[in-house]
């Protein structure tokens, strides 16, 4: 995801069964969660705050 993200394309994924068998997700897509490396929180200086 990381990859496909990063480049601004869309991943597919295609699952079996009845439920949605055929899920696309856009890059700018606002329900993908992109999590914060531990590195990265501990790098920054600051107090970091949660947004409302």
């Amino acid at each position: 995801m990381y990859d496909v993200d990063r480049n601004g394309q869309t991943m597919m994924r295609y699952y079996s069964g009845p439920h949605m068998p055929m899920v696309d997700i856009p890059a700018n897509r606002l329900r993908v969660v992109r999590y914060i490396r531990q590195s990265e929180i501990n790098a920054y200086p600051g107090k970091l705050t949660q947004n409302p």
